[in-house]
């Protein structure tokens, strides 16, 4: 079921590219998805409503004419919306809300992602502990926006978060790489019109959202077996790297949001 106005706008778009691919319409020739049971491509079967019938649907209507379409919203762990002329694509609506990019990650789980993308997580590790010593001594608040003053993390922006952006944008999470990871993404403001579109590779994405992003360091994701005086798995030990206990919590997974 469609939560908000960006999976709303999700299944907008794909009735829309059904029509266009119909009429022969902005070189859409394929529109389709792969079955998340068997990763089996199939194409999208043809609608009767008009560009102008689609717009008029109620979230309710539009919901239940997609599902008798094979049409729904993808989860989150699939990075691809839809694959358009072989491409798998993510597509992304300027009118949704503003999204979680890393989403209360602990150290492990980034390192996870590292050693697949073969990036050093050194860097990362300085900026956090930097961050600790500011905020601790009040110089900057949990919250910290990425081109403010005195930010910690403005100097690995290009060497360590726009990698980790577009992996978790594209590729994967921290568990594992998606079954069905985006070669590139179109955003757009309205769903409707195809001259709204703009198509992206991941770098581009990632360049293009970096510096209004914000980041903090939170304690929501700590698991609850969780153990920070005495760590002994291999999980604890890594978590611990970032995790201060502040202001009555363990504090230690990395959230970043748009």
């Amino acid at each position: 079921m469609a939560k908000n106005k960006g999976e709303i706008d999700e299944l907008l778009a794909k009735l829309y590219l059904i029509y266009w691919r119909d009429n022969n319409l902005n070189n859409i020739k394929t529109v389709g998805f792969k079955k998340l049971t068997t990763l089996e491509y199939f194409e999208y079967p043809k609608h009767t409503k008009s560009i102008e019938e689609i717009s008029q649907l109620s979230d309710t209507e539009l919901e239940t004419y997609c599902n008798s379409l094979d049409i729904s919203i993808s989860p989150s762990i699939i990075k691809a919306d839809v694959i358009i002329n072989n491409e798998a694509i993510s597509l992304k609506s300027k009118r949704g809300a503003l999204p979680a990019l890393i989403n209360h990650t602990h150290r492990k789980g980034i390192e996870n992602v590292c050693e697949r993308i073969s990036l050093d997580i050194n860097p990362l590790d300085n900026a956090i502990n930097d961050y600790w010593i500011k905020r601790i001594a009040s110089d900057i608040n949990e919250d910290i926006k990425m081109n403010a003053q005195n930010n910690p993390f403005q100097a690995i922006k290009d060497s360590t978060l726009i990698p980790l952006l577009s992996y978790f944008l594209f590729k994967g999470t921290a568990k594992a790489d998606s079954s069905i990871s985006a070669d590139f993404v179109y955003e757009f403001k309205d769903p409707s019109k195809f001259d709204t579109w703009i198509k992206l590779s991941p770098k581009e994405v990632a360049k293009s959202i970096i510096d209004n992003t914000t980041i903090s360091i939170r304690s929501k994701g700590i698991p609850s077996t969780y153990k920070h005086d005495n760590p002994i798995i291999e999980r604890d030990i890594s978590i611990k790297k970032w995790t201060r206990f502040f202001q009555g919590n363990h504090k230690g997974t990395l959230h970043i949001r748009g």
